[in-house]
C-alpha cells in the first residue's frame, strides 16, 4: 500500500475497523489510496486476506441484474451504492455475511 502504509494504525486494523455497511466506500478508497488496488483487485484482495467482502463477478453481476438492482456491471458511484443497498438488505435478512 502507498499512502495508507505511512498512516499510524496497521493495514490490517484500518481494513478490520471499516463498516461493513459502507464496504463500497472501502473499495473506493483503496482503489484511489492503494497501489494497484483497483475495484476488482481490491475485492479479491480483500477476500483473500479473509476480510467479508462481496466480488463483483460476472454472475453476481447478472443476479443484480435480475433482481433490478442494476442494468449493467456499476461503474457510476450511484450504482455501487445501489449494490451496497442491496448487499445490506440481503445481510440484514439473512444474517449472511457479504461472501456468502
Amino acid at each position: 500500500m502507498t499512502v495508507i502504509a505511512r498512516e499510524p494504525a496497521s493495514f490490517g486494523s484500518f481494513v478490520a475497523d471499516w463498516p461493513l455497511k459502507v464496504h463500497d466506500r472501502l473499495l473506493e478508497t483503496l482503489s484511489k489510496r492503494g497501489s494497484r488496488l483497483g475495484v476488482s483487485t481490491g475485492q479479491r484482495f480483500l477476500r483473500h486476506m479473509g476480510h467479508d467482502t462481496y466480488v463483483m463477478t460476472p454472475d453476481v453481476i447478472a443476479r443484480l441484474c435480475e433482481e433490478g438492482v442494476i442494468d449493467r456491471a456499476p461503474s457510476s458511484k450511484r450504482a455501487k451504492a445501489a449494490v451496497q443497498a442491496a448487499f445490506n438488505k440481503w445481510t440484514d435478512e439473512s444474517g449472511r455475511g457479504l461472501s456468502q
